[in-house]
């Protein structure tokens, strides 16, 4: 008779098949059975674990009654870092009724313990996976430091979550600010914008110490109809938002003082010298609400985003002499706050009415090389990697593995 198929198709190891650098301690095992009989059922189980194909050093769970074939977890030795481990699965099953003459005894066919009656076959399968580092901590890259380019990628008319923070003193006169969101071109295009929109386009915070307190003034230009150069969207007291302290006065008003905007989609909230000074206060259905500053001409909610970076700079008002001993610097809002540019690094100044403006668009990726000799025959080798983003590895040019945005979400 033909003899009765029964095997194990696919084994895996946290629902990956011969995964390399997993950090689980007990990973799951799980697997597919294939037969021809229909009436095959999975009856028990034997798991062994080792460090050499068919070793059982690591974990023998013996044989297991149950139907069970996934999310078995691994109950052995703790398991070492960077090392291969062997997964060998013995799987017996009930194979139906069956005549004397229809049962074999080779393994992955039906066995007739019990001539004429129910029949058991046995499956068995090996495969292998590999661990990671198993510990979170930087020690276990031997304390390695983030390696990558001195630039980062940035795409301004896009980045819509940033913080920009900037140095002043006014060393004549009493006004000074930054300028951002400025050259959004979809504010240049009247098709690009719900209010058909073209022409120049800019945000500006201004600092005016020539009130007592001094005022925050911040000017939308080009992004609604409404706008107006000469007419600030808000103006608020340069105060300590709990406290009302006065962060400018008349006997610091030419000292160095630090301005900080951050923006998160269509507001900001606004910092002087550490002390937020400017934040939104609304009345919600369950009380008090504190949000960012609306920026947006179409609200903070469920619209086309307003503003992006786009170009960013300086500002001096008539009269005034402005400098910005450390230039403008652009970072990241959430941990770990990297800073992403720095504008005029080696310091600006502005004389009189001036706002000036760049673009810190810069789209080169970095590409990190590093030539080594071979001195012996390569047995095996493996690489470690990860990086805040993702990253394309290759050797001599070729791509080691056939993974897209490594290392994934880890």
């Amino acid at each position: 008779m033909k003899e009765k198929m029964f095997r194990i198709r696919e084994i895996h190891i946290e629902e990956m098949t011969t995964p390399m650098g997993i950090d689980v301690g007990q990973p799951l095992f799980s697997w597919i059975l294939e037969t021809d009989e229909s009436s095959m059922a999975q009856k028990s189980v034997r798991i062994r674990v080792g460090t050499a194909s068919g070793e059982n050093d690591c974990w023998d769970s013996g044989r297991m009654e149950t139907d069970r074939s996934i999310g078995i977890r691994y109950e052995g030795q703790k398991l070492l870092p960077c090392t291969r481990y062997y997964v060998r699965i013995t799987v017996w099953g009930k194979c139906g009724i069956h005549s004397a003459a229809e049962t074999g005894q080779e393994s992955g066919s039906c066995n007739d313990t019990r001539a004429g009656r129910e029949a058991e076959a046995c499956a068995e399968a090996e495969t292998w996976f590999e661990t990671g580092l198993m510990n979170t901590d930087i020690s276990a890259w031997d304390n390695a430091k983030w390696i990558g380019a001195p630039e980062y990628a940035i795409a301004a008319d896009t980045i819509s979550v940033f913080v920009l923070e900037a140095s002043f003193r006014i060393e004549k006169g009493d006004r000074a600010g930054i300028v951002f969101g400025a050259n959004d071109h979809r504010l240049m295009d009247r098709y690009k914008n719900e209010s058909l929109l073209e022409g120049v386009n800019y945000i500006t915070y201004v600092i005016d110490t020539s009130v007592q307190p001094a005022n925050l003034e911040i000017y939308r230009v080009g992004y609604a109809p409404e706008d107006d150069p000469e007419k600030p969207l808000y103006v608020i007291p340069v105060r300590d938002c709990k406290t009302g302290e006065e962060m400018i006065t008349p006997e610091n008003k030419h000292l160095e003082h630090h301005l900080k905007i951050e923006v998160v989609g269509n507001g900001a909230y606004t910092y002087m010298d550490g002390h937020r000074i400017d934040e939104d206060k609304r009345i919600a259905s369950y009380g008090e609400m504190i949000s960012p500053r609306c920026l947006n001409p179409l609200g903070l909610r469920d619209v086309t985003t307003y503003p992006r970076l786009c170009n960013v700079g300086f500002y001096a008002g008539e009269n005034s002499v402005a400098a910005f001993p450390t230039g403008l610097r652009i970072r990241n809002l959430r941990t770990p706050a990297e800073t992403i540019a720095v504008l005029s690094p080696e310091g600006k100044t502005l004389i009189g009415e001036c706002r000036e403006v760049t673009d810190p668009t810069c789209h080169s990726l970095p590409m990190l090389r590093r030539k080594f000799d071979v001195k012996k025959e390569i047995r095996k080798a493996r690489l470690y990697a990860t990086a805040r983003g993702i990253y394309d590895c290759c050797v001599n040019g070729r791509r080691i593995c056939e993974d897209f945005f490594a290392p994934g979400a880890s």
